[in-house]
């Protein structure tokens, strides 16, 4: 006999891991395993512009080893760069325009090179978003890849 209601996310189980965010020794090896000679410099560079993030740097290396985007297009954070990112760029705007509280502090956030002061429960919101870096009450953009993206949709 089937229950009179089956509550829809039954159907999407699973373990969510997060993973943490890539030390440079971690994304130095990296890059030796995907055969790219970068300095240390570069690497951190790399770092600023992605966050460590395992995702967007996987896709990064993969990008520069199939020679479809050079390492100073990608640091320049060029249109090239937007385009290896688009799909992930839109889905990270799509899971944002959802929620129309975070909207306004997340447009101070990106147009803010500083750390802004922010309320904690908003801030923790962006964090698990993967949108923001917090230190206390005080939130800034997680990556710089995201700030040239975030400036045109918000604006």
């Amino acid at each position: 006999m089937m229950p009179p209601s089956i509550n829809p996310s039954l159907l999407n189980t699973g373990l969510v891991i997060n993973l943490p965010e890539f030390t440079l020794a971690q994304v130095q090896d990296l890059a030796r395993r995907y055969e790219q000679e970068i300095t240390e410099e570069k690497i951190q560079q790399l770092i600023t512009l992605l966050s460590g993030h395992p995702y967007r740097l996987q896709l990064a290396f993969y990008y520069l080893q199939q020679q479809t985007i050079t390492l100073e297009e990608l640091l320049e954070n060029s249109d090239s760069t937007t385009a290896i990112y688009a799909e992930h760029l839109q889905q990270q705007w799509w899971n944002l325009q959802r929620y129309d509280e975070l909207l306004p502090i997340f447009t101070e956030i990106v147009n803010n090179h500083k750390p802004i002061e922010i309320k904690l429960s908003l801030g923790y919101q962006l964090q698990k978003m993967g949108l923001v870096h917090l230190e206390g009450d005080l939130a800034s953009l997680c990556c710089e890849l995201f700030r040239p993206f975030f400036m045109g949709v918000l604006s």
